[in-house]
């Protein structure tokens, strides 16, 4: 196993590489799961998947030295990147909507505006 950080239209996303044989094939085959696009998202997914491997898969060192080498390799532009909040993101999207709506009524347009400006 081994973490790769593959740059697609101007962005990296962090995968989790791990070989394996493939008998009915009869040759090697490789498969890659997606961990994310910034550093602490790829670093709290593969957190996930390492706990839920079997325990006589992968040693202990091996994980700790995987999580390791997640920072090591990032690019410098994911690397301070901030996760997003997609939850919030969501919140504000459905306020901006709700106040286009209501832009006639001035008391409920006084307090989605109030809401907007503690969410951002």
């Amino acid at each position: 196993m081994y973490i790769t950080w593959r740059k697609l239209s101007n962005r990296y996303y962090a995968y989790l590489v791990a070989s394996y044989w493939d008998k009915e094939k009869k040759a090697p085959r490789t498969t890659a799961v997606y961990l994310g696009s910034s550093l602490p998202t790829a670093q709290k997914n593969l957190e996930k998947h390492l706990f839920n491997l079997p325990p006589n898969q992968l040693s202990s060192r091996a994980k700790i030295d995987l999580l390791a080498k997640l920072g090591e390799k990032a690019p410098d532009e994911v690397v301070n990147m901030p996760t997003r909040d997609r939850a919030k993101e969501s919140v504000l999207r459905q306020l901006n909507k709700l106040k286009i709506r209501h832009a006639a009524r001035s008391d409920i347009l006084f307090v989605l505006e109030r809401a907007i400006e503690r969410l951002s």
